[in-house]
Parts: C-alpha cells; sequence; structure tokens
C-alpha cells in the first residue's frame, strides 16, 4: 500500500528534489495548512520512512505579497 501511495502522490502533489552535491533524489510531499488533516495522514501510513515530523513552512508570493502556509513531509 506505501508504493501505491508513493506512486499517486508523485502522479498529484508530491515531487522528488536533488540536492546540491547528492547523487539520490528525496521524495516530498506538500499540501496548503488547508488539507493538513490528509497531510498528517499520510504521515501515518509514512512516519516510519521520515526522520522527522511534519514541517510547517511559511512563504510570501512576491506577486501578490500574501503570505502561505504549508506542511511538508520527505520520508527519507
Amino acid at each position: 500500500m506505501r508504493r501505491e501511495i508513493i506512486i499517486g502522490s508523485l502522479l498529484g502533489d508530491a515531487h522528488i528534489e536533488m540536492g546540491g552535491r547528492a547523487i539520490n533524489g528525496r521524495f516530498r510531499i506538500a499540501q496548503s495548512i488547508k488539507y493538513e488533516y490528509y497531510l498528517f495522514s499520510l504521515f501515518g501510513i509514512l512516519s516510519q520512512f521520515c526522520l522527522s515530523s511534519p514541517k510547517l513552512n511559511k512563504y510570501i508570493d512576491k506577486r501578490t505579497n500574501k503570505e502561505y502556509l504549508s506542511y511538508s513531509i520527505a520520508p527519507q
């Protein structure tokens, strides 16, 4: 079931990112704070692969000058 969640997430809101000198990619899922229940549900399923709890991220959209909050998890 975890495999299906990861593949489905990659088709939706997840992505794979590479660090500056990384050899392997890192899987990351991010959701707006509006969908925190969904993200925490995914974390409950994938938590054994995560090094930390979901992180709260804050960013400002430079076009509108609005602040947005989101949560992200990065299973290792």
